[in-house]
This record gives C-alpha cells, structure tokens and sequence, in this order.
C-alpha cells in the first residue's frame, strides 16, 4: 500500500531543518514581539495533536521564561470563555496549528478580542494565508511541514520544533537552538537506524500501547499515544513515568506495547518501573536522548538519539518512534494510515 503518511514520517527532519531557518529568521521580530508591555501570562492554544504539542510548549515556556504559561484546548475555551475569563486579560496567546483553519480556534481568539481582554496573539501555523494568520499579530508560517495525511506526523514535530525555537529566542537559550538544530541534522540517520527495528516489532501484534514520559517531553508522548489511535486504530494511554503505577498499570499485560521516556534524572526509579512492565509480560521500548546503562536484557528494544539534549528538545525524537511503531502496525493489519475513519485534517463546527 502506498501511503504519504510514510514519507511525511521520513520527511520530518529535512522539514526541521527548514523550519529552524525560518523561526532563526524572524528573531528580530520575536524579540520585539516579546520585549512588548502589556501580557502577564501566556496560553497555548491548540486542537488534538496541537493541543498536546501546546503542553510540551506550555511547560517549557514556565521554566525559562518570567511568564507563568498554560496550555488550553480551543474547544474547552471557547464553550467556556466566562469561566477562564481571569486567565485571559492582558494574555499573550499562542496558537499552534496545521491548518490555521479549525474553526474552535478562530472562535476563540476573535471571541476574547469582542469581550476586550486585550490580548496579543502570536501563531505558528503551517499554512500560508489562513483565517487564524489574519487575526494574529504576529503570524509564523512553515508550510513546508503541512502533512497532506489526515494524522499529523511530520507536521507536530515542526510545530513542537518551532514554538520551542520562538521560547528559546525569546527567552535568550541558545542551548535550546544548538538542540534543535543538532536533532534536524542528524534526524535522518537516527530514524533509518531505528525503522527496521520497529517495523519487526509492530509485526507482534500487540493491541494495546503505553507512553510515558516526563516533565517538558510528557506534551509530545501524548501526541505519540494519540498516533497510535489515529493511525493503528490501537487504544493507548499516556501517563508520567512513575504515576502510572498510580491504577493504569492494570492495564499492562502480554499484550501491550510500551515506549518509556527515560534519562539519568531518576534512572534507578524509571528502570524500576520497567522492570515491572516486563514482569507483567509489555513488551518494553526504551528511549533516552543520551545512551544510558542497559536496563534488562528483556526490553524489545532500546533506542536513544546519541547525545544529551536539552529537557525541552528530547521528547522531539520521541515521536518518531511513536509514529513508525502505529505506521507499521497499520500496514501490518491492512489499516490505511492516511485516511481514518471518521477523522478530517481540520474540524469546521
């Protein structure tokens, strides 16, 4: 079966790599953007895949910015803009979307403009000339990372690489920039090494999935559970590393498949856990950024990007695993990955 869920998978780095050069770009324009008077807070704003990539986002920008940042779903906020309504005066608002067209998010911000919460709203969209462009102040577009797929797949790692870039700019991380860009340079050898791996593992059969990670990587796991959904049609679950010991780890069996997020913070509890999963008979992936001592000769794999990354850069190659291990396990079950059922690349209301 031919796909362009494939080569938008394998597309996401080179895209990255555009990407980086675009927001590098604009810094002038994002530190005047920032450097503006008048916005106490800041809300990521987003739909689906967007709004998990809004949480990664959300939490980064509370660790290295001196704003407070939240990450909301436009649906929620537009149905109950009175009950948020003492977030949102004087907010910056960021929104993070594909299309630029999904119609909760253009309610929401020209709503909160009529009300007169006298917000500014920056957007990343990767689209060119969209309605949400038009109500921004200041309109980021990378349509080179537009997936033509129903799932998002190269396009969430653009977004999630864009607003990390715009934080980073803003708030003076040239750290951050190095990660990216090292992760847009070397992407494609880290995903060819990994592919024929993964696609023997989605070979198993496993019916069921479980992400986990933490901190400013747990946003982009949940995007990585959600590909599972969209793609494999296999129900998954997304938790922080140690709460899932907190009631979903009854749900782990012979037939699970599990990516856990792991570093050096914590190793020793991280490794614990997956020990626990195997003995509960999950079949266990592993991931780090860096390489890190093996956990068990009994995980199916393990995988890591080669060096240390910034917190808010390792969940990026995270979701290349997420996304091939639901790719090859909807070709294994002659799912067609491009066109779920009951899904549409925007929802219009």
């Amino acid at each position: 079966m031919e796909t362009k869920t494939y080569p938008e998978i394998m597309d996401q780095y080179r895209a990255l790599r555009k990407t980086a050069e675009y927001i590098l770009s604009k810094k002038d324009e994002i530190n005047s953007f920032y450097a503006q008077p008048g916005f106490n807070r800041i809300i990521y704003l987003g739909c689906g895949s967007s709004y998990s990539v809004c949480k990664t986002l959300a939490c980064t920008a509370s660790l290295v910015l001196k704003y407070p940042a939240t990450a909301l779903p436009a649906g929620d906020l537009m149905l109950h803009m009175e009950t948020y309504a003492p977030m949102l005066k004087d907010a910056l608002i960021v929104t993070v979307s594909r299309s630029g067209e999904t119609d909760e998010v253009v309610n929401s911000v020209t709503d909160m403009r009529k009300a007169g919460y006298h917000i500014s709203v920056l957007s990343i969209i990767e689209a060119a000339g969209s309605r949400v462009a038009k109500i921004s102040d200041l309109a980021l577009e990378i349509p080179w990372a537009f997936d033509e797929s129903v799932c998002q797949t190269r396009s969430v790692t653009n977004l999630a690489g864009a607003g990390q870039l715009v934080t980073a700019v803003a708030a003076g991380r040239q750290e951050i920039i190095d990660d990216i860009l090292y992760v847009a340079e070397h992407g494609n050898d880290y995903i060819g090494a990994i592919e024929q791996t993964i696609a023997e593992i989605a070979g198993r059969g496993f019916t069921k999935a479980i992400v986990l990670a933490d901190a400013e990587a747990y946003g982009l796991a949940e995007e990585g559970a959600l590909a599972f959904n969209e793609i494999a049609y296999t129900p998954s679950v997304c938790k922080h590393v140690l709460d899932f010991r907190h009631g979903p780890i009854v749900l782990a069996d012979k037939d699970t498949l599990a990516i856990v997020c792991m570093n050096a913070d914590g190793f020793s509890y991280q490794a614990a856990l997956v020990r626990d999963l195997i003995v509960r008979g999950a079949g266990v992936i592993t991931y780090s950024a860096a390489p890190l001592p093996t956990v068990s000769d009994k995980t199916i794999a393990d995988f890591n990007f080669g060096r240390k990354l910034s917190p808010s850069v390792e969940g990026i190659p995270l979701l290349a695993v997420a996304q091939l291990l639901a790719y090859y396990s909807a070709m294994a079950r002659g799912i067609d990955p491009d066109h779920p059922q009951g899904l549409d690349p925007w929802i219009a209301l």
